[in-house]
């Protein structure tokens, strides 16, 4: 063994030194972290802004959409705050909707989505134009699924054979001089359809025209029931709603596309929920 061992034929060269560790290299691996998060980061952005974009400004509909209107935002208030500024932005909400109409009676409020809060708007719209505006407005419940304003008036639904009747001989609600209410009907969400497209809803509506200055028609989201595109078919201006921040980008722009591929109808939305933010001018100051 040791005659084939090479071990004595080993001869040092040079005195070993040290001049600097091979790896890990520290400003390697910190430009590599460092790109990594810058690509994390970058990628984030890009999903958020295409996946998960939501409504943020008016601008941003109105620079996509040439044909269609801005009425006005409808601002968010925490409960028990005054609700001075609300009421203000109510009013500049209503006038912009009257100078939007022209000589126009019927309107539609819809949204994309639920929980955009159509029924809030139409709601609040129909009061201001009854209580500040002095206008006789009749407000129809034509939300055969989730609509919910009969419990905002604290009035009971009817059956489904009443419900045009109801629409020719509509509540009268109290506290409002010249607010008139026809709540859904009850368990009629598979009639709904068929329901609003008969002859007989059709000459209701035509009827009533001729005795309110206007009337507001509350019906389900477009992204998710039919019924609202039918509508806009019998109605000649559209308000579609959408609330800051939770609306989503997509299903705003599929529904108005949706709306304005099946009707000729004025398309004109309204920002709901809306919270000031710096260098936005004057909330509910809108341009018509």
């Amino acid at each position: 063994m040791s005659q084939a061992s090479t071990i004595s034929d080993v001869t040092v060269v040079d005195d070993p030194f040290y001049v600097d560790k091979v790896s890990p290299r520290a400003s390697t691996y910190l430009a590599y972290f460092f790109l990594i998060g810058l690509i994390a980061a970058i990628l984030y952005i890009i999903i958020r802004s295409v996946i998960f974009r939501r409504v943020e400004l008016p601008s941003d509909i109105t620079e996509k959409f040439s044909d269609i209107t801005f009425l006005g935002v409808v601002p968010f208030v925490d409960d028990g705050a005054d609700d001075t500024l609300s009421k203000n932005t109510l009013k500049t909400f209503a006038s912009n909707v009257l100078l939007s109409l022209g000589d126009e009676k019927l309107i539609l409020v819809t949204g994309a989505i639920k929980g955009v809060g159509k029924s809030f708007v139409a709601k609040q719209l129909a009061e201001t134009l009854s209580n500040v505006n002095d206008k006789s407005v009749l407000l129809i419940d034509a939300d055969f699924y989730k609509g919910k304003l009969h419990e905002e008036f604290n009035v009971k639904r009817v059956k489904a054979e009443d419900y045009i009747p109801t629409i020719l001989n509509p509540l009268k609600i109290q506290n409002a001089s010249k607010l008139y209410f026809a709540p859904k009907p009850t368990n009629a969400s598979d009639l709904s359809y068929s329901l609003l497209d008969s002859q007989a809803f059709r000459s209701a509506i035509n009827q009533v025209l001729n005795n309110y200055d206007f009337v507001i028609i509350d019906s389900s989201p477009v992204m998710q029931t039919t019924e609202a595109s039918l509508l806009s078919t019998m109605c000649p201006v559209t308000i579609n709603v959408a609330s800051l921040r939770s609306t989503p980008w997509k299903d705003f722009c599929e529904s108005h596309m949706r709306l304005t591929s099946i009707s000729n109808s004025k398309q004109l939305f309204a920002i709901n929920r809306f919270k000031k933010i710096r260098s936005y001018y004057e909330i509910g100051r809108a341009h018509v």
